[in-house]
């Protein structure tokens, strides 16, 4: 695709679940590679990259959106089953129920939202459980993986030696203490140099983090932290 002048698509948008998602078909790919068109019928598995979209690809352990994508004529509808990023490419896996699809093509990004606020809740209950595991077992812990989905949430960590009950006990207290809370989550991109000043800030050793960063709170507000990143009080609290 690069070769041929496509650009990178810029996913920007799945920030933004209300955002107005309109986008152009930039490359269809089929079972034999690359075609310009296809037709709803065959039940062929299909991938669609487009200029632009709302849709989150699958990232560590959440899982991708799903969706379709609508011809803006409403001629064609394609439903979206996976998303996958590919080189700065996403391409959404899925089927064309009805009509045509064309490079060229402008389409809605109907992304399926309610599913997607519960991945979100499964998502940050990863980070209360992260913030419960190193406030009972302290800074021996580290975040190995997990999985996020529209039902769950599993958190991989290592440690030195294996939980005893009543640590178990203690670090799910905690938890169920922070859902209870319902404390607002923060969100904001912020310089790299300064998020990783911020005290208590938890980052997976080894990961490469771009530049800018996006911080997650729960709890404080981003700019507070930055304007007193070594304060004591956020020990108490989940930042990302």
């Amino acid at each position: 695709l690069a070769d041929e002048g496509v650009a990178f698509t810029d996913d920007s948008f799945k920030f933004d679940l209300g955002a107005d998602a309109r986008a152009t078909v930039r490359a269809i790919y089929g079972a034999g590679g690359f075609v310009d068109a296809a037709e709803a019928g065959g039940g062929e598995t299909l991938g669609v990259v487009l200029d632009r979209s709302s849709f989150f690809s699958q990232a560590g352990g959440q899982v991708p959106d799903v969706g379709s994508l609508v011809e803006a004529g409403g001629g064609a509808t394609f439903r979206v089953s996976s998303v996958q990023s590919f080189g700065g490419y996403v391409l959404h896996v899925g089927s064309l129920e009805s009509g045509s699809l064309s490079a060229g093509d402008s389409v809605a990004c109907n992304v399926d939202g309610e599913r997607r606020r519960r991945i979100s809740k499964s998502h940050t209950l990863t980070h209360a459980i992260n913030l419960a595991l190193h406030q009972v077992l302290g800074e021996g812990v580290s975040q190995k993986g997990s999985l996020v989905d529209d039902s769950k949430a599993r958190f991989d960590f290592s440690h030195g030696k294996a939980m005893s009950a009543a640590e178990c006990e203690r670090v799910e207290a905690l938890v169920r203490t922070m859902v209870a809370e319902a404390l607002p989550v923060h969100i904001q991109t912020v310089p790299l140099d300064k998020a990783l000043a911020i005290n208590n800030l938890r980052a997976v050793f080894g990961e490469r983090y771009p530049d800018p960063v996006r911080v997650v709170s729960i709890g404080p507000e981003v700019p507070a932290l930055l304007a007193a990143p070594e304060s004591d009080e956020w020990e108490q609290y989940s930042i990302e």
